[in-house]
């Protein structure tokens, strides 16, 4: 649970079942429900879902007690008219017990088990806790694809000058600069909503220098490759993102193209290890890792790409 293999542990206890049939009000089902907060939208309304269903099954069954008595009694009227006020009558009180019976019995079913919720990893409550990792990851990728493109002006400006290999050198030292530096203001606006400590804040300045890193390489692929135009593929990767991150929707309920692109998804492993360092979990390095790994592949396109690309010959002025 803690490395989110699994996102919930039901424990039902010993002869649950025996005392739910017994509904006399004193022998109870016992349920435990074992939870990881650390985890994208993470509720168990087991009291609302509770009464819903007992109301919607007590209002089903009443509805179908009260139709089956309005039928008898419109019959009976039809057979003798002139006992129509004492048949009415009749059912009014019919109608009383019945639903009366219906409530109680309903009533028992309610108390007939217990539940209680152990929770590991808990976040502190409001939206902005739960949600802080997605949207922190979200926007450094979204400033990357926007500084991806202004990047690759750059480099496209300076290859014919100072040549093509040199120029992408200088342009990852610029990707190393802004991904060290850009985390600094940014986890300082997060901490100033969330109050967390300093320990934390350079644990996600770690983790957020390593996302910003990778991503604007992987925003360099298309955008080395058509320019300015590269937005126009990256985008849409950008919108798999708020899916795929796992940030909104836990991964393993999400449709299999983004369970898949999730593997890709450097916000997946960036909001994996916020969630870690800020609420609970393990294997933070292991993220570290896996989000390194896809900025290192990128790196290695980007080598293919420049080395494919023509050099491009500097202009010469007539004397």
């Amino acid at each position: 649970m803690n490395d989110r293999k699994v996102y919930l542990i039901i424990n039902i206890l010993k002869n649950f079942n025996a005392n739910l049939k017994k509904m006399d009000g004193q022998s109870k089902g016992e349920l435990k429900f074992y939870i990881n907060y650390a985890n994208p939208m993470t509720s168990v309304g087991n009291h609302v879902q509770k009464s819903v269903l007992l109301q919607q099954s007590k209002g089903i069954l009443t509805a179908t007690e009260l139709s089956q008595l309005e039928s008898e009694t419109k019959s009976l009227i039809t057979a003798n008219p002139t006992q129509k006020d004492a048949i009415l009558q009749k059912a009014e009180q019919t109608k009383s017990t019945v639903t009366a019976k219906i409530n109680q019995a309903y009533a028992n079913i309610a108390n007939s088990y217990n539940y209680s919720i152990v929770k590991m990893n808990k976040a502190p409550s409001g939206m902005q806790h739960s949600m802080a990792p997605f949207f922190m990851s979200l926007a450094f990728y979204i400033g990357s694809m926007i500084g991806a493109m202004l990047i690759v002006v750059a480099y496209k400006s300076f290859s014919p000058l100072i040549g093509r290999w040199k120029a992408y050198t200088y342009t990852e030292i610029a990707i190393i600069l802004i991904s060290m530096i850009a985390p600094l203001l940014i986890v300082a606006l997060s901490k100033s909503m969330l109050h967390f400590d300093s320990n934390t804040y350079w644990q996600l300045w770690i983790n957020h220098s390593i996302e910003l890193f990778v991503s604007l390489n992987v925003n360099l692929i298309f955008s080395l490759n058509l320019g300015q135009l590269g937005i126009m593929m990256n985008m849409p990767f950008m919108l798999t993102q708020v899916v795929s991150g796992a940030g909104l929707i836990s991964r393993p309920i999400l449709p299999d193209f983004f369970k898949f692109m999730s593997n890709i998804s450097p916000c997946f492993y960036s909001i994996r290890a916020d969630y870690n360092i800020l609420y609970g979990g393990n294997n933070t390095h292991s993220l570290w890792l896996q989000l390194l790994t896809i900025g290192i592949v990128a790196i290695i396109i980007h080598l293919a790409i420049v080395g494919f690309q023509k050099k491009r010959m500097p202009l010469v002025q007539a004397s």
